[in-house]
């Protein structure tokens, strides 16, 4: 019938968007049944659907997943640590962050983006970028090696402070010196673990400084 052939075309839209062919509209979500889509944010959820496999959003079930998750950071992104973004490593595969594996990175990321302005995290793109350092330093935290190396600017990015070119080494060492990453998993935690390396850092000029005597470093 007429619901059923509406329901079809508006599936066909949304799950095949690539950024190249029709975008799907404000009217296509409720056509599939899917809630929560308005022209605020509809914008910000295709830029989610286009990396998305057509097998990842060929349901009603899929497709309000990625809504109701996506729908929850831009409402939780409000530039305030409040908790309001707690969100698992599974809801944050469904919207295509395929870095996040695990429980502790996935905890971290959502204190990142709870801190962040809704500005910072409205498309794919700028969640891909802050997920990537979140992982990155997961990877770190787990005795590994970040790829690519992670940056002063990385840092900057996901609302860490105080991470330069000079102080960055001792700020990665102090991060790989903890036990697991559940030892940073919010913003606040990997603050402390980054001051506590950038302390290091500065009593190491200092002591440098302290005992030159012109015949040593």
């Amino acid at each position: 019938d007429t619901a059923v052939a509406v329901q079809r075309a508006a599936f066909a839209v949304i799950s095949v968007y690539d950024g190249s062919n029709t975008a799907p509209t404000e009217a296509d979500f409720p056509a599939v049944s899917v809630t929560g889509v308005d022209q605020v944010n509809l914008a910000s959820i295709n830029t989610v659907l286009v990396v998305l496999d057509a097998g990842a959003t060929d349901s009603r079930s899929e497709v309000q997943a990625v809504v109701d998750t996506y729908t929850t950071i831009l409402n939780g992104a409000d530039g305030a640590s409040n908790s309001a973004i707690s969100l698992t490593f599974n809801q944050y595969q469904a919207l295509g962050l395929m870095a996040i594996t695990t429980a502790a990175p996935a905890s971290l990321l959502s204190s990142v983006l709870d801190a962040r302005l809704r500005s910072d995290v409205d498309t794919f793109v700028e969640l891909q970028a802050i997920a990537s350092v979140v992982a990155r330093i997961a990877v770190i935290a787990a005795g590994g090696v970040a790829s690519p190396v992670l940056t002063p600017e990385d840092f900057a990015l996901i609302g860490v402070a105080g991470v330069t070119t000079s102080n960055l080494a001792a700020v990665i060492a102090a991060i790989s010196a903890t036990a697991n990453a559940s030892e940073i998993d919010t913003l606040a935690k990997l603050q402390a673990n980054v001051d506590a390396g950038i302390s290091a850092a500065r009593g190491a000029s200092f002591a440098i400084i302290s005992s030159y005597d012109g015949s040593n470093t």
